[in-house]
């Protein structure tokens, strides 16, 4: 792999997390804390029992 190709996926790994925390500060100021943290454990659950299977 290349520096550029490392660089380029850090550049999208730092806006994804930047995407990601946004979303969760607003529906945690939207539904609540104990709501949004079983929502986001319900989606991570979903999508990794995707990968295992």
């Amino acid at each position: 792999m290349s520096i550029t190709v490392g660089i380029g996926l850090a550049f999208v790994a730092m806006l994804s997390w930047g995407i990601g925390d946004f979303l969760i500060q607003k529906s945690t100021r939207k539904i609540g804390d104990t709501e949004t943290l079983f929502l986001i454990s319900f989606f991570w659950r979903a999508c990794a029992r995707s990968f295992c299977l």
